[in-house]
């Protein structure tokens, strides 16, 4: 399931005190893609249709950095981590792209730079520095990681856990795909064909104003 563009830019700009009930007003950005990061710093990269790695400069999508994935996290320093199409990890450095060890379909980031990578079995596995430690055996479809470090995720069938640094935590509700603020500020992508709190479109990504 594709990561929804909007959820990411609810992660960038927030959800302010009271955000539950009051109305949300959206605006439009020019853009088509399948995955959307926001790191830490509040840049935003996004993974075009044509998977390549596009940065938003604030007005426009630059694809200067190079770079082909599927999905996509942002450390606290800014700078991607995709998972390709064949299923190989890149980071991008600043200057290049790194090829990762290990092999995923999602990866999270935490606001104090932890990351996370779903493996190609549906595993949990968290980068070491050098390697990557599983964590969870299956079962797992996409991830999201809080500023803590600890990661959320979207099970296959829908469920939704959180691991609390210590085991796995059930949580009520049912969800495709999760995002969370580096103010902990955590969003859902729901299972209806309408995305819960707001509507999405393919042609323009939305952004919460």
């Amino acid at each position: 399931m594709l990561r929804l563009l909007f959820a990411a830019f609810l992660v960038l700009f927030g959800s302010p005190a009271g955000a539950a009930t009051e109305p949300l007003k959206w605006a439009g950005v020019k853009c088509c893609g399948t995955d959307i990061s926001v790191g830490n710093d509040g840049s935003v990269w996004l993974i075009g249709n044509n998977g390549k790695v596009y940065r938003y400069s604030g007005s426009t999508w630059d694809d200067r950095h190079g770079g082909r994935g599927r999905r996509i996290a942002v450390d606290p320093d800014g700078n991607p981590w995709i998972t390709a199409k064949d299923k190989t990890i890149w980071r991008y450095d600043g200057k290049k792209w790194l090829k990762m060890p290990g092999r995923g379909s999602d990866i999270g980031i935490g606001a104090n730079g932890s990351v996370w990578l779903i493996g190609n079995k549906g595993e949990v596995f968290k980068w070491t520095g050098k390697t990557w430690s599983k964590e969870r055996a299956s079962n797992s479809r996409h991830i999201a990681v809080d500023p803590e470090g600890n990661p959320w995720i979207t099970a296959k069938d829908n469920s939704i856990w959180r691991h609390d640094g210590k085991k796995w935590q059930k949580l009520p509700g049912a969800g495709n795909d999760i995002g969370i603020g580096g103010d902990g500020s955590v969003w859902l992508a729901g299972t209806g064909t309408r995305p819960s709190r707001a509507r999405s479109t393919c042609s323009t990504a939305r952004r919460r104003m």
